[in-house]
């Protein structure tokens, strides 16, 4: 197993900057020092591994919304002070019906699946939603991934983008991409050790003003 796979089975998630859902005009540009390449092909990481295990992942579909936007929000809260604009992120309110109509109706769409964890007692611990990439026609796209700020250095992250990766491989996508925030040091640096690679391709999301993402991506085999 390439090493940096190995560390993401050894090492936490930190909350993934993903904007799941929103489709922001497209203003990309090639970021200076970055790699322009099309990434690193390495193999799958393993499912398996004892820091999850207090932890029940499964499926998730529309009506799981209402737990996914709770963890979803208390991602936002906890991890993207200082990278959006404060009163956005003091006017996010899991409760919100457009958010949940919004969410409802990006999992019902075809080629989308989610994943849900519930801790010992049943409450929604973190989430992962992936699909068909959005910008290209064979690749795929984990969306969003959150973990409960309390749940942070469990192991549950790694899990879940672990199976989110197996998960759009499954569905016979040849590479998965996300995007993080550029502000958001700590996320890029876990991704590349996991083995994903900056593209270059940077764009701006207007979230109560410009806020600067960049993408990475993995290609993905079996491993032998």
């Amino acid at each position: 197993m390439p090493v940096g796979l190995h560390r993401l089975l050894q090492e936490p998630l930190p909350v993934l900057v993903l904007h799941e859902g929103l489709r922001q005009p497209r203003q990309d540009a090639r970021v200076p020092g970055a790699q322009a390449d099309r990434g690193r092909r390495v193999a799958l990481p393993s499912m398996s591994g004892p820091s999850s295990v207090s932890f029940r992942v499964r499926d998730a579909g529309p009506g799981d919304v209402a737990a996914i936007e709770r963890v979803r929000v208390a991602g936002w809260r906890a991890a993207y002070q200082g990278l959006v604009p404060e009163d956005v992120i003091d006017r996010m309110r899991a409760d919100d019906p457009r958010a949940l109509a919004s969410r409802r109706a990006a999992l019902a769409k075809r080629g989308v699946f989610a994943l849900l964890a519930e801790d010992p007692d049943g409450r929604a611990a973190g989430f992962c939603v992936g699909g068909p990439d959005r910008d290209t026609p064979y690749g795929g796209e984990i969306y969003a991934l959150y973990v409960r700020p309390e749940h942070w250095s469990s192991g549950l992250g790694r899990d879940l983008l672990g199976r989110g990766v197996a998960g759009l491989r499954a569905r016979g996508h040849t590479e998965a991409s996300l995007w993080v925030l550029e502000g958001n040091g700590r996320a890029r640096r876990f991704y590349e050790r996991a083995g994903l690679t900056a593209t270059g391709e940077r764009r701006m999301l207007d979230i109560g003003g410009p806020v600067p993402e960049l993408r990475y991506r993995i290609d993905l085999e079996v491993s032998a």
